[in-house]
């Protein structure tokens, strides 16, 4: 198909490489508000040496709750702009198709060798094309451009309606989840995935604090 491989493997290892850094939790957990939509809060603070502004990390609680059919946003959008994919994390749900666009005066070329993501291929392409894919699988997908090795992107298809990407200071918000115990699960794209358990009570929150090291 084209992709040059062979000539990212490398940086692509590198990339693999650097997932394997410990992550450590603790938890407390406190009264708050209830939620305007009813169930319960889980209210985050991630911290380390991370950079949120550039890699959020995502919290999610997977196989919960119902999807809604082609996702929350049934399309969403992946742009490449002054040689960068924005936005760098990008999370939908299962079913959704992602928009893939060019806003640069050079060519790119979109590919995945992600197996959620069906190792595709959309081609090299020119400014004002859009290219369309649905993605139906749950998991993590690396977006790599065949023309500008230093391009990188992810994105994270869930399997539930309750998920939070970090803002720039690390913090996350889910909302109106129904009372019950949970795992919630924590993504950043060069740190391992973990999870922790948390019991969520009709109109209270729960806080939870996470050091990345």
């Amino acid at each position: 198909m084209g992709w040059r491989l062979h000539e990212q493997d490398g940086n692509y290892m590198k990339r693999l490489i650097c997932r394997v850094i410990p992550v450590c939790f603790v938890i407390v957990s406190g009264a708050g508000p209830a939620p305007q939509s009813g169930g319960g809060t889980i209210v985050g603070e991630i911290g380390g040496p991370v950079d949120f502004s550039v890699s959020p990390a995502v919290c999610t609680l997977p196989g919960i709750g119902d999807l809604r059919m082609g996702g929350r946003d049934s399309l969403a959008t992946v742009d490449q702009k002054e040689l960068s994919f924005i936005p760098h994390v990008l999370v939908i749900e299962v079913g959704t198709t992602v928009r893939f666009l060019n806003n640069d005066v050079v060519l790119h070329n979109i590919f995945s060798p992600s197996r959620v993501g069906d190792q595709f291929n959309l081609g090299t392409y020119q400014k004002g094309v859009e290219k369309f894919l649905k993605f139906d699988k749950p998991g993590e997908i690396i977006l790599l451009c065949n023309v500008h090795p230093e391009m990188e992107a992810y994105i994270l298809v869930v399997d539930t309606p309750f998920y939070s990407k970090t803002d720039n200071n690390g913090n996350f918000t889910i909302t109106g989840v129904p009372p019950g115990e949970y795992t919630l699960n924590v993504w950043h794209p060069h740190f391992d995935e973990k999870t922790v358990r948390v019991i969520v009570e009709e109109g209270r929150t729960v806080n939870v604090k996470i050091t990345l090291q």
